[in-house]
């Protein structure tokens, strides 16, 4: 009899502990839905998201949502972009060794043509073909027939003069894409004393021996241009609350976009991705959260009632913080981010606290645009609320840690803000104004949860 009853006893014991497992199971996946959907419903209707790409015409006005500064990566690309293409080309000095051997060339022409000149055995008309066949110059019959008729010593002047100059032409920087520039000046430097038929016979030959002397160095030119581009500073682009992004009708623009993706107010091509994007961050830090509970404080973290409370209170701020972020541009600061780690603070140990400090600045970060400085607020404000925060039936304990939660929000603003050219000094004022009401609210919040 003893031992049928031991029996049951022990039976009865499996299924309660078996029960028991199954209800934190069944609220660690609560939390875990509860907190994947409170990101994802649209709760906040006033940052309405627009599925808008560059060339799409806005279907209607699109306005600043609040102030904002950010560093901009099309009008730096732009400001770069017109400052490396104002870099001239960067050319090598004057190759004389160029000069040199399109001197040579010259004179081993017009050697040829001394040879074709004096060939007693070959016709006017065989004189004229070879003359013609010269792949350095193409003459035309004109020319050769003048060259042909010209005296011997004439000939000489005529090719002393070209020799010269061609000579002074290529003295000269000649770049490419300027050779016919450069060939327009020979027949002002042709002397004035030769007679015209010799002059004309000088600007004929001369050209065909022109050439850039100074050649173009690409490595130096692409450096000079990349360094131009690293001298602009990145731009700053600044909204007002209430500018205009976009009017209704016009094409949209990179630039656009960026301000849109800028306001969060881009809707994402697939929306299944973006609600995986969420269910990733939740089941990360959920799970990481429950590992380190669970292992500071196993034998209180598994009484359900405990943890369904808190799961539930989680979900509450998850949901409100997506209610009052996204859009906003005081609320997000007025939110009271270290009422819920003074209550774990509480229940269970700073440490503990400080943890759900962590989770909550990360969905805030998460969901403001100015991610990194939202989390560290909330974060912030939440460790000293946790770490200040003593006996819980004493007023002055939730005071003094509304007081270090308030100091600790005021300075990130002052950190983040302060040195911020966007906002005036009214705007940093109710920004630290508000960092020392979300403090006291939270100490309040927090306190009134207790009673």
């Amino acid at each position: 009899m003893d031992n049928t009853t031991r029996t049951d006893l022990t039976t009865l014991e499996r299924l309660r502990s078996a029960l028991a497992a199954a209800r934190l199971w069944f609220i660690l996946l609560f939390v875990i839905i509860g907190t994947i959907a409170a990101l994802s419903i649209p709760v906040n209707n006033s940052a309405q998201t627009y599925g808008l790409q560059v060339s799409d015409v806005a279907p209607q006005d699109i306005h600043a949502l609040y102030d904002l500064s950010y560093v901009s990566d099309v009008l730096t690309e732009r400001e770069r972009t017109a400052a490396s293409e104002s870099v001239a080309q960067v050319y090598d000095q004057p190759d004389t060794n160029i000069t040199r051997r399109q001197l040579e060339r010259l004179q081993a022409t017009l050697t040829f043509i001394d040879s074709v000149r004096s060939d007693p055995y070959s016709t006017n008309e065989e004189k004229l073909s070879d003359l013609s066949s010269m792949s350095d110059i193409r003459l035309d019959t004109g020319t050769s027939l003048s060259i042909l008729e010209l005296s011997d010593l004439h000939w000489q002047t005529v090719k002393s003069e070209t020799l010269t100059v061609v000579e002074q032409v290529m003295r000269n920087e000649i770049r490419e894409g300027r050779i016919e520039e450069a060939r327009r000046t020979i027949p002002a430097l042709v002397s004035i004393s030769l007679p015209e038929n010799q002059a004309t016979i000088v600007e004929a030959l001369a050209p065909s021996f022109v050439t850039p002397n100074a050649i173009l160095n690409v490595d130096a030119t692409e450096a000079a241009r990349a360094e131009a581009r690293e001298s602009v500073e990145p731009v700053i682009k600044t909204y007002v609350e209430g500018e205009m992004i976009i009017s209704r009708g016009e094409v949209v623009g990179a630039l656009e976009i960026e301000a849109l993706v800028e306001y969060d107010l881009l809707k994402p091509p697939n929306p299944w991705l973006e609600i995986a994007i969420r269910s990733l961050l939740v089941i990360l830090l959920i799970g990481i959260f429950t590992i380190f509970a669970y292992r500071i404080h196993p034998k209180e973290i598994t009484k359900a009632n405990l943890a369904f409370t808190l799961s539930l209170l989680f979900i509450i701020i998850t949901l409100s913080m997506q209610a009052l972020i996204p859009g906003r541009t005081v609320f997000p600061y007025v939110f009271p981010y270290a009422a819920l780690p003074i209550l774990v603070t509480v229940f269970f140990s700073p440490s503990l606290g400080v943890m759900t400090s962590l989770l909550i600045g990360i969905v805030a970060g998460f969901l403001a645009p100015r991610g990194l400085e939202l989390a560290l607020y909330a974060i912030i404000s939440g460790i000293l609320a946790s770490l200040m925060i003593k006996r819980a039936e004493r007023l002055s304990s939730f005071t003094t840690a509304g007081f270090a939660a308030a100091m600790g929000s005021a300075l990130v603003i002052v950190i983040f803000r302060l040195p911020d050219p966007a906002m005036d000094i009214i705007g940093k004022t109710t920004l630290l104004v508000v960092s020392i009401v979300s403090g006291l609210l939270s100490a309040s919040l927090g306190f009134g949860l207790l009673l």
